[in-house]
């Protein structure tokens, strides 16, 4: 892929990174608060996220590579996969309150993540309706 692509995409990312931030967060928390609690160890009375924000830094991707072209799916439309490559090097807010049975409190912050990954996507591109193909 053009560097001119990921240029675009990573410029976009950036400007709705505030409301992915805000979106993601409360469905991880949403999702991890349960599991934490399932597995809260006996010693501590209480176990939560007191703040969890991924940060102002949006991800970077940073390679795009063609994987394969789909000729036939489901709606009848074509469309390819694609494999992206992504660095973050979050600035994340991620404090968890904890207090043991004894009374005693913690707080325990993340301030720095960092990752590479790579996101597999399938892109369709043609919508038929009434005889004429639309790009998407």
């Amino acid at each position: 892929m053009k560097n001119t692509y990921l240029t675009w995409l990573n410029a976009h990312l950036t400007k709705i990174w505030p409301y992915v931030d805000e979106a993601a967060s409360e469905l991880i928390m949403a999702n991890l608060e349960p599991t934490i609690e399932q597995y809260r160890p006996m010693v501590l009375s209480f176990l939560s996220f007191s703040k969890f924000t991924l940060g102002t830094m949006a991800p970077k991707y940073t390679v795009a590579r063609l994987i394969d072209r789909v000729s036939t799916v489901e709606d009848g439309g074509e469309g390819i996969t694609m494999q992206l490559e992504m660095n973050w090097d979050g600035n994340p807010s991620i404090i968890l309150d904890i207090k043991t049975r004894l009374g005693v409190g913690l707080l325990v912050q993340v301030k720095n993540i960092a990752f590479t990954g790579v996101l597999v996507e399938l892109l369709l591109f043609v919508l038929q309706t009434k005889g004429v193909n639309f790009m998407i």
